[in-house]
């Protein structure tokens, strides 16, 4: 087994009245092996007294402080008793809580504005322009970021792309705002998804757009009716003259052999 180090500290921090989860490093790699296990929390030295209401282990190792108090503070150790081939085994790690009493950073949720599954019409082997808009609160934060992927891909990888964004302000509201500019579109470009990535601190968000290739047969056939429309008028009328002009010579005539 791994020789995990007892005296090795980690640091965590958290806020008064959150719910506070501990879990380090040894028990992730620990609980993922099969084999039987008993986790013991230490606080101070102490024993961590454990209860339903209010602190438990789960079953993966997390030591959970539903409401966190100043008193909470303190270094917490995380002991781990295994037994593989008949031999037990004993793991150890701490942590330093540190509890802060202030209210934490809170962050408005994010509102995608735009693409919402929108779908784009373009020709293959032109450019075209995507656009993403979402709402980030009142005021630009710098942990905020956007991105975009094709197919789940980063665009990175396609030479024919490129993505900008800043923040914008429009009636006292902040919006990130990212343009995808495709300079020339490939075929395998179309019918496949392509997300907008907002991230903040707390949430992630994204909008869903779609590339189809435009069919133009609709247009062309109303061009051929209207172009045979227009022709028939002017074929009509062209008649009509004709005709208006061969009838006002033969009234001419009969004029002629019956004053």
């Amino acid at each position: 087994m791994k020789d995990y180090n007892p005296v090795q500290l980690d640091e965590e921090s958290t806020y008064v009245g959150e719910d506070g989860f501990l879990r380090l490093p040894v028990v992730t790699e620990i609980f993922s092996l099969n084999v039987t296990r008993r986790v013991r929390w230490m606080k101070d030295y102490n024993p961590v007294q454990l209860d339903e209401e209010s602190t438990y282990v789960g079953e993966d190792g997390f030591l959970r402080l539903p409401v966190v108090t100043e008193s909470d503070a303190g270094k917490y150790t995380c002991i781990i008793d295994v037994i593989m081939n008949g031999t037990r085994y004993t793991a150890a790690r701490s942590v330093q809580l540190t509890v802060i009493n202030e209210p934490p950073e809170v962050f408005p949720e994010l509102q995608v504005v735009k693409p919402l599954q929108d779908v784009f019409l373009v020709q293959v082997g032109k450019r075209a322009e995507l656009q993403c808009l979402v709402y980030t609160g009142f005021s630009e934060d710098p942990e905020i970021f956007m991105y975009w992927t094709i197919n789940g891909m980063y665009i990175d990888d396609y030479e024919e792309m490129n993505e900008t964004w800043e923040f914008v302000h429009e009636r006292g509201k902040v919006f990130g705002q990212s343009n995808l500019s495709i300079s020339k579109v490939l075929h395998q470009l179309l019918n496949v998804p392509i997300h907008c990535h907002i991230l903040s601190p707390v949430e992630e968000k994204f909008g869903l757009a779609w590339l189809q290739e435009a069919d133009f047969s609709d247009f062309y056939l109303s061009m051929i009716l209207f172009l045979s429309a227009s022709l028939v008028v002017l074929v009509l009328a062209v008649s009509f003259y004709c005709l208006k002009v061969d009838l006002v010579l033969a009234y001419r005539k009969l004029l002629r052999h019956y004053p």
